[in-house]
């Protein structure tokens, strides 16, 4: 039997349908204020209508998070900025933005004015994600206090660890750690400390389980040129992401001649903010060191081109096996899907 909030969140490409127009405020109350009238009327209904009526007031709900801060573009600002977006692309990121109405707290000892330390409570008090089938590019808010000498043009503060964990699981309960490239940094506001997360190449993070864990602050003195410890503590917090992919994607088994051998490309998925493509190299050449950048340009239909000089990550696996990843940041810009013709790989042109 599989459970049915992993059939809720296994929603498939050629499931999913553009709905046209967006929903006024009016609409979405109507359709709320419907649906509970429907449930307040259950107890008239046998077992299995009460339970339908259930389900399709869960896919409303589930619908409408995911929808509504897209379309009304209330988008993070110094997350876009940490994207390489500026506030006129986001307009292109349809159903991509997700707030984690999570909170993690633990109980610290702070040395921030006390060398002894004192205990205290700290809380990641919420996450703004935003992203792709591939990529998420999270800001990690805390209620923690910058010390009051804390000079933000000159300091900072990151943890001793952190850790991210993805997990993607398919309908039959199968599970799979991703892999995936990161950065992490912090950022400042309104006195308290938060952090931005890029997480990259993740394939498939739209419908995965991810755990996040932070553990000890340290304030690093950028003109001494040393740190100290200044809050010691560990938060850890998970959540399931569950949105559209929002990328065009392309299959196909061509091959591809290159100076370090034969390859066949099989996939490119392009989204507004990212391009990823996988090769497979002739099982003969497996040994052999591969150097070559994948990704040379990418044409739109009107004739523009936006040249490259490589890829955000690469990655090989067992000599054969090749992942290359480009963002949005990398290129400078945003990128428009639908209007992309061909993209150059390895010295050939690649029809969309």
């Amino acid at each position: 039997m599989y459970k049915i909030d992993d059939l809720i969140t296994e929603i498939y490409t050629d499931e999913t349908i553009e709905l046209p127009g967006t929903l006024t405020r009016a609409q979405q109350r109507k359709i709320e204020n419907d649906v509970l009238g429907k449930m307040r009327q259950t107890k008239k209904f046998p077992r299995q209508k009460r339970y339908i009526i259930l389900l399709a007031a869960t896919l409303l709900l589930a619908l409408g998070l995911t929808v509504t801060a897209a379309k009304e573009n209330e988008w993070d600002i110094t997350l876009i900025n940490f994207m390489g977006l500026n506030t006129s692309d986001v307009l292109q990121l349809d159903d991509g933005e997700v707030v984690i109405n999570e909170t993690s707290t633990s109980t610290c000892t702070d040395y921030a004015n006390n060398f002894a330390g004192e205990e205290k409570q700290v809380s990641i008090t919420g996450i703004t994600s935003i992203g792709d089938k591939n990529s998420a590019y999270l800001r990690v808010n805390t209620d923690y206090k910058l010390p009051e000498n804390f000079d933000e043009t000159a300091d900072y503060i990151l943890p001793e660890n952190t850790s991210i964990d993805i997990i993607y699981k398919d309908m039959w309960g199968n599970s799979e750690l991703r892999t995936f490239g990161s950065t992490f940094q912090s950022v400042y506001e309104d006195g308290k400390l938060g952090f931005l997360v890029s997480i990259e190449n993740c394939e498939d993070i739209n419908k995965c389980n991810v755990t996040l864990k932070i553990e000890n602050l340290y304030w690093y003195h950028a003109l001494e040129k040393d740190e100290d410890l200044l809050c010691d503590g560990t938060w850890e917090i998970d959540w399931t992401y569950s949105y559209k992919a929002n990328v065009r994607t392309r299959r196909m088994l061509k091959r591809i001649d290159t100076k370090e051998g034969e390859v066949f490309l099989t996939k490119i998925e392009i989204s507004p903010i990212s391009l990823r493509m996988e090769i497979v190299r002739n099982p003969k050449d497996r040994k052999k060191q591969w150097t070559m950048e994948m990704l040379e340009e990418i044409q739109y239909k009107d004739g523009t081109k936006i040249e490259t000089e490589g890829t955000s990550s690469c990655s090989i696996g067992n000599g054969m096996f090749i992942e290359s990843f480009t963002n949005a940041q990398y290129l400078g810009e945003v990128l428009k899907p639908e209007e992309v013709k061909c993209v150059k790989v390895c010295g050939k042109n690649v029809e969309m």
